[in-house]
């Protein structure tokens, strides 16, 4: 894997950074921080003796990456005093020009799910909130001029951040919703983990500075340092156990490549009826709580269809809503008082009924145990390899005195969790999902796989323009977080707009096709294998690149009569992908781009046609995209050629 590495200047300003003053603000019994502190390197002690705060800086060779995680510690025997306003960053940032904060919208199942945005910065203030990354990604990347800073956020709950053009540069602050607690003696808890990197010069390479940050030091990876996204074969869990069993063997039979096979929700809970794919208007999602096997669809448990997808090379990826339970069954039928005394109505679909759940309190340790343990022996028995997390999770409510205890316990619990399923089952995958992207952070990243990044891919009839708006934003950010295009047989514009990292790609949609009389459960008697097999070869040619630098080479827009292109550039392996969209109403049938390639003479390949070409690349040199029909995709590879 390569290094992108810092700049002496860039390596400069994160060691004036470190060296400066403290980069977050609180209060102790109304007093900021780090008046009445004895402080010596990031380890602070309260004048009374009753806190200890830390928040030491991590640093990587030749980068500029600078990480820290404020932490608040009782370690007297009596309650500490009131700990209030956090902000996890509260610094001014020199600036030597116009300011620019770049970002991208979080998730709302729609066509521009996270796509990328930028505000200028004034004397008036510039605040992004969010709940993990359902209304913002939680990374962002300030230029200031000549360079810039890129933060990252670690934290799956509410947070907001402020940027605000002051004399001096730019104060950027960030912070829970609210804080304002106390601890109790032996207690403790971490705020927001924090990431700068401080970038100079060129604006692409400072998004890749992030990227390549995260692939190097957070985003999971084989034996061999290489992230391992999964391609999957995707089925509903309410398919009947013969009807899994039929689908994988024929995958078998044709030869088909897929890391894993995928089984959604509906796999679940006592004995009911259920369709055999995900019906939008019926009840699927009702038992929601309960990890026994419907023994309606699978009358003999999950373990003959792992066995199954393993015999065939693939791994079993299931379903989990871990923390939720519907009520009067699961957890919750036993033990009510587990539950938050709220309560939600969950929609289960655009013209269902509606669904009461309750909140498991994770940080109750006997309910948290048997959560565990439950989950654990479900994944155990059914020999499951990858664990796809789809709910989200809630916290008590709060003391007067002790607002922000419980969602900052929770989520570390929460974290502690995932890591204890790794743990248990080492090389397993988790994917994060979360009801379609809504907590992807630091330390969601750190420990998983995004493979469903908006549930805007739940509907039949989406537009592939979204998951090309959201490869755009995602690209600038984090690496390899990906989604499902609607399967749409033979349509290769559709496959292609879905290349990003891993991916579901089944040979029907577990929603169904646009057309609802087509069958769900089977593969058609028509279907273009060859075409599905080729673009599988596809996927595992473009795998490794999707780790490397990214370059945006076009504008991204969400609008039909546009074009886009971007590019997955990877010099260790002396290549790279250019990908060129043709959207349906896109009137020219050329368009131009500069991609970003060092001097050479290189080799590129259309990897859908086979077409072949070399040419000798130079300062300003550009490649000609052309289509004779539209919507169009071509995907180039391209090699450098030795001397």
């Amino acid at each position: 894997m390569f290094k992108l590495k810092a700049t002496p200047i860039e390596l400069q300003l994160a060691g004036n950074f470190i060296q400066g003053k403290a980069p977050l603000s609180f209060t102790y019994d109304g007093i900021p921080f780090p008046e009445g502190f004895t402080c010596e390197k990031g380890i602070c002690t309260s004048a009374d003796g009753k806190l200890k705060f830390s928040y030491s800086f991590d640093t990587y060779e030749n980068s500029a990456a600078v990480e820290w995680l404020p932490r608040f510690d009782c370690i007297g025997n009596k309650k500490t005093l009131q700990i209030k306003d956090v902000m996890a960053l509260d610094y001014v940032f020199a600036a030597d020009g116009d300011a620019t904060l770049y970002y991208t919208k979080g998730t709302v199942a729609a066509t521009d799910d996270f796509a990328l945005m930028e505000q200028s910065i004034t004397k008036e203030p510039f605040t992004l909130t969010s709940h993990g990354s359902r209304s913002h990604l939680p990374f962002f990347n300030l230029k200031t001029g000549s360079g810039g800073v890129i933060f990252g956020l670690g934290f799956t709950g509410g947070w907001g951040a402020s940027f605000t053009r002051v004399e001096g540069g730019i104060h950027v602050t960030v912070s829970m919703n609210a804080t304002n607690f106390h601890l109790l003696p032996g207690e403790w808890v971490r705020n927001i983990r924090m990431l700068t990197i401080f970038w100079q010069g060129d604006l692409k390479r400072s998004f890749n500075l992030l990227r390549n940050h995260l692939v190097l030091h957070y985003i999971p990876k084989d034996e061999h340092g290489e992230p391992t996204p999964p391609i999957c074969c995707q089925s509903w869990g309410g398919m009947r156990t013969k009807n899994h069993l039929a689908y994988i063997k024929k995958i078998k039979e044709l030869g088909l490549r897929f890391d894993c096979y995928c089984m959604d929700a509906g796999w679940h809970s006592p004995y009911h009826i259920t369709d055999e794919y995900q019906n939008n208007y019926v009840k699927n999602w009702t038992y929601i709580g309960d990890r026994s096997e419907n023994c309606c669809a699978n009358p003999d448990g999950l373990k003959l269809i792992s066995n199954a997808a393993q015999d065939c090379g693939m791994k079993l990826l299931l379903w989990f809503h871990t923390f939720c339970c519907n009520d009067g069954i699961g957890w919750h039928k036993e033990h009510p008082e587990w539950g938050d005394d709220r309560t939600e109505e969950h929609p289960i679909g655009a013209n269902a009924r509606k669904t009461i759940h309750h909140r498991i309190d994770f940080i109750n340790p006997e309910a948290r145990r048997y959560l565990i343990e439950d989950i654990c022996k479900t994944i155990k028995e059914n020999g499951v390899d990858c664990y796809r997390e789809d709910s989200g999770f809630g916290y008590l409510s709060d003391e007067i005195e002790r607002v922000g205890i419980n969602e900052m316990k929770t989520l570390q619990l929460f974290y502690d969790y995932w890591d204890e399923l790794l743990t248990r089952f080492p090389g397993m995958i988790i994917d994060n999902c979360g009801g379609g992207g809504s907590r992807i952070d630091l330390e969601t990243v750190k420990r998983s796989y995004v493979l469903w990044r908006s549930d805007y891919n739940c509907h039949p009839g989406s537009d592939p323009i979204g998951a090309q708006v959201a490869t755009n934003g995602m690209g600038h950010f984090v690496p390899l977080a990906n989604c499902a295009p609607p399967m749409r047989p033979g349509n290769t514009y559709n496959f292609h707009s879905g290349l990003y990292g891993g991916m579901g790609f089944g040979l029907f949609h577990i929603v169904g096709f646009e057309n609802p009389n087509e069958q769900h459960t089977k593969i058609a008697d028509d279907y273009p294998v060859a075409w599905h097999k080729r673009m599988l070869e596809h996927y595992q040619l473009a795998k490794p690149y999707f780790s490397g630098s990214f370059y945006a080479l076009t504008p991204c827009s969400i609008n039909t009569n546009d074009r886009y292109c971007y590019q997955f550039d990877r010099p260790d392996l002396n290549g790279g992908l250019i990908l060129g969209f043709f959207r349906q109403d896109y009137e020219p049938d050329s368009f131009e781009v500069e991609p970003v390639i060092d001097v050479g003479r290189y080799l590129f390949e259309d990897i859908d046609t086979g077409e072949k070409f070399e040419a000798e690349v130079s300062e300003g040199f550009k490649l000609t995209f052309c289509a004779k029909e539209k919507p169009h995709s071509i995907v180039l590879h391209y090699t450098r050629l030795g001397d």
